[in-house]
């Protein structure tokens, strides 16, 4: 589920959300933002709904994963402090900014949008980057194991670069690194689905 609604916002993002992107000059996605888009809002919304499925996908592994342990509790409470950042700037881009982008691309609105890009790309994905590098280091890296294991660091290493890219302000590199994590994560979590767990 948590890979299936990766992928429907992948898809968002590239369709109904682009146009309010940092690939947009600010003009043009101020007056794009100002009109409350239907896509804008679907697409923060699927993201909400996955932050939660990361959470939980997160949670099952531990669950589930013979020796988790205190790695598998730490790797849950790091994606649930992501999750309520993430979900709190989603909420944010859904209700403040379209009323703020009507004034056009001023200095609040600029200062506001940057302030979320750090809140989500920055703390959030910097703590789901953190909690899937702790989970992938309690897999095994042996037989089998060794896939999912080396794409739950290729989710981190994505997630990391995607918090480099916004702090340095680069809009290519931001969306370049967020395909990265996101299709990395789908992988690493239809992966998962794929292996034998015991029984819970």
């Amino acid at each position: 589920m948590a890979a299936v609604l990766h992928a429907a916002g992948l898809v968002l993002a590239v369709t109904g959300m682009q146009p309010g992107t940092v690939l947009a000059s600010p003009a043009a996605r101020t007056a794009w933002m100002a009109a409350r888009p239907p896509g804008w809002t679907a697409g923060w919304t699927v993201w909400i709904v996955c932050a939660l499925s990361l959470v939980a996908l997160l949670a099952a592994l531990a669950d589930r994963r013979p020796g988790a342990g205190a790695w598998g509790g730490l790797a849950v409470a790091l994606a649930a402090g992501g999750a309520a950042v993430d979900i709190f700037c989603d909420t944010l881009w859904i209700t403040v900014l379209p009323e703020l982008a009507a004034q056009g691309p001023d200095r609040v609105f600029l200062a506001a949008e940057r302030a979320l890009s750090i809140g989500g790309n920055v703390a959030a994905n910097g703590l789901y980057s953190a909690a899937v590098l702790v989970m992938a280091h309690v897999l095994p890296g042996t037989g089998a194991w060794r896939g999912p294991r080396l794409l739950g660091w290729l989710t981190a290493a994505g997630g990391f670069g995607l918090c480099a890219a916004t702090l340095s302000g680069g809009s290519y590199a931001i969306a370049l690194f967020s395909g990265l994590a996101i299709a990395a994560f789908i992988a690493w979590a239809l992966a998962l689905a794929r292996m034998d767990f015991p029984a819970a």
